[in-house]
């Protein structure tokens, strides 16, 4: 191989990487605009735009309805169709989920914590009467989402307040706001005397709301269990009266079957 093809092939694997962390980036962001995902990617902005580009062409990426950022598109699953097996957290919660299903119709689904973020381990969507087929996101961020703020809340303080005064300083956010430390704990203590986390997700589309509570073991969060409605479906009684004493019942037999494991 010439030095020329070397210099091609470290060029083209440098892109593939670049693009593969925009991919990730874009999968813990909330229809991310170019700018938030420079942040989250340290990326040049002509870089990220010409990736993006790509992305959309080739159709793992798709512009939103407003014109105004970006989000990953159905086909991005095809990139994660060679993982096999569940973990064991997975395993627990899914017929816990599918009990659920059977109950309250609306789909929801289990988080974990992964670094900053938290990942889909289990979700009764695909099984539930309600299809609310509208996003193929598996990751959420920490801040500026229902299980995010459900888990922070959930966090002792200390840690709690290091995590937030780190993830407001790195921009690691979910939307394009200027987030302040201050604006997040205000947003938390809300979370902490109301019991439950709230979220709409207009960028998906009109009305669509995320439901969430933290799970919680030996006074520590291990996930967040979350239910996708639309608020106009969902007074808050029905919240308060039905769908929150349901997921924490969830929460429960979580727990239990965890200790049962071992």
């Amino acid at each position: 191989m010439s030095i020329e093809e070397q210099r091609d092939e470290q060029k083209n694997v440098k892109a593939f990487t670049r693009g593969l962390h925009v991919l990730a980036a874009m999968n813990e962001l909330q229809s991310p605009t170019v700018g938030a995902i420079c942040r989250a990617t340290d990326l040049p902005k002509a870089t990220v735009i010409r990736l993006l580009q790509t992305l959309v062409a080739e159709g793992y990426v798709d512009d939103t309805a407003d014109g105004g950022g970006y989000r990953v598109a159905p086909k991005a699953r095809e990139l994660s169709r060679a993982l096999v097996g569940r973990t064991d957290l997975a395993q627990i919660t899914q017929p816990i989920l599918d009990e659920l299903c059977t109950r309250l119709k609306w789909p929801s689904e289990f988080l974990s914590r992964d670094g900053n973020a938290l990942v889909i381990e289990a979700s009764n969507r695909e099984k539930a009467p309600i299809q609310l087929k509208l996003f193929e996101r598996r990751s959420f961020p920490l801040i500026g989402s229902s299980v995010g703020l459900a888990f922070l809340a959930a966090m002792p303080e200390d840690a709690r307040d290091a995590l937030i005064d780190e993830l407001t300083a790195t921009h690691n956010v979910a939307d394009t706001r200027e987030w302040s430390a201050e604006a997040v704990r205000d947003l938390v203590a809300v979370t902490r005397n109301r019991g439950y986390a709230l979220w709409d997700l207009t960028t998906l589309t009109p009305g669509m709301r995320a439901l969430a509570i933290a799970v919680v073991q030996g006074g520590r969060p291990i996930g967040t269990l979350s239910l996708l409605h639309f608020a106009d479906y969902v007074p808050d009684a029905v919240i308060t009266g039905r769908l929150v004493p349901e997921l924490r019942a969830a929460g429960a037999r979580i727990l239990t079957a965890l200790e049962q494991q071992g």
